[in-house]
């Protein structure tokens, strides 16, 4: 382990006191993960998953109990750490300690909301910024590929080239290379 990610985690033992169990549900599976910050992982997972998700509970607990519950409940397992919800895993999700509701739910689903009218707010009034990538450009009007005398017309003065102009414009490409 690197000395960056050494002071970020701290010793396993540190790291493994700040992690949190947490139970996932999905119509009639659970999934089985930690993490050091339950409400960000949950809304990943959200923002990832096609189906509506519904987190269950946590409980403390860091890799080494989430590979526990993982060999408990293999013979349950159906995908990834998703596991088939059985009497005994709703046991454990009932006796963790921290129960989420949807008070817990609608409350994330607020602040996303809010969040989300702030961003549109500031996009509508231009205020957005893309950092470091500077404005958007409209797209560059030429190709690598061979292309005709009407395409190059149509790229410079923005319509169809008409019939009885294609001399003159073959002129001015004659006088002036570099146009179009």
């Amino acid at each position: 382990m690197n000395d960056f990610k050494r002071r970020r985690l701290g010793t396993k033992d540190e790291h493994a006191a700040r992690c949190r169990i947490y139970f996932v549900g999905c119509q009639d599976l659970v999934k089985i993960g930690y993490t050091v910050d339950i409400e960000k992982r949950f809304v990943a997972m959200l923002t990832n998953s096609p189906m509506p998700l519904s987190l269950l509970a946590s409980m403390p607990g860091g890799p080494q109990a989430e590979t526990e519950l993982h060999e408990r409940f293999r013979p349950h397992w159906r995908h990834g750490e998703w596991y088939a919800r059985t009497p005994e895993l709703d046991a454990i999700i009932a006796a963790a300690e921290t129960q989420y509701g949807p008070e817990w739910r609608d409350r994330t689903a607020r602040r996303r909301g809010e969040a989300l009218q702030e961003f549109l707010g500031k996009l509508a009034r231009g205020e957005v910024v893309r950092a470091k990538r500077g404005k958007l450009k409209a797209p560059k009007r030429y190709t690598t590929k061979r292309t005709s005398m009407a395409e190059r017309y149509q790229w410079t003065h923005e319509g169809p080239l008409p019939a009885n102009r294609l001399g003159d414009f073959a002129a001015e490409l004659i006088k002036d290379p570099d146009h179009g």
